[in-house]
């Protein structure tokens, strides 16, 4: 009766790990996973210390192969980040990294530093004058996925972003 209940833990630590793959955040699935293979393999040896090894091995087995199997996310090294970053924001590999953050270039457009006006908002969101409030956010979001730094792109371009999108919040609302 007991490897009943471990059977339905097991396939619900399964349903959990492919809901989270279907969320599709990779760091987090890897250590799921790891730690899904772990408690698999506790289940299985518990089984098999019950006597219900028939039940027990296969479930070690599977939580062996969860628990290594997911590998571990190469760290870049930092010069190669610096450079990805440079190269991301429009400068060149030669350009050192103290040099302004907040000169870079979006959708093929160059800005410079400086108090950003309405129309360099519009230009960065790539958007015309007078948009709406839900074109604004809907930009905002479009760039943002594909800018944002935990999806490879530059924080100093997804601070640019965030800055257009406050000047024309601010214009609307004051």
């Amino acid at each position: 009766m007991i490897w009943i209940v471990f059977g339905a833990m097991a396939v619900a630590t399964f349903l959990a790990v492919g809901q989270i793959l279907v969320d599709s955040d990779p760091e987090r699935a890897r250590r799921q996973i790891r730690t899904t293979g772990v408690l698999v393999w506790v289940v299985g040896l518990a089984l098999c210390l019950l006597g219900k090894a028939l039940f027990g091995l296969p479930l070690m087995a599977l939580g062996a192969i969860g628990a290594f199997a997911a590998p571990r996310p190469r760290r870049p090294s930092r010069v190669s980040e610096a450079d990805r970053r440079g190269r991301a924001a429009g400068r060149g590999p030669h350009v050192q990294g103290d040099a302004d953050p907040w000169a870079g270039e979006v959708g093929g457009r160059r800005f410079d530093s400086g108090v950003m006006t309405e129309q360099q908002a519009y230009q960065i969101l790539g958007l015309q004058p007078g948009a709406s409030p839900e074109e604004i956010a809907r930009a905002h979001r479009t760039l943002m996925k594909k800018l944002h730094p935990d999806q490879g792109g530059s924080t100093e371009l997804a601070a640019r972003v965030n800055a257009a999108k406050d000047v024309l919040a601010k214009r609307r609302h004051g």
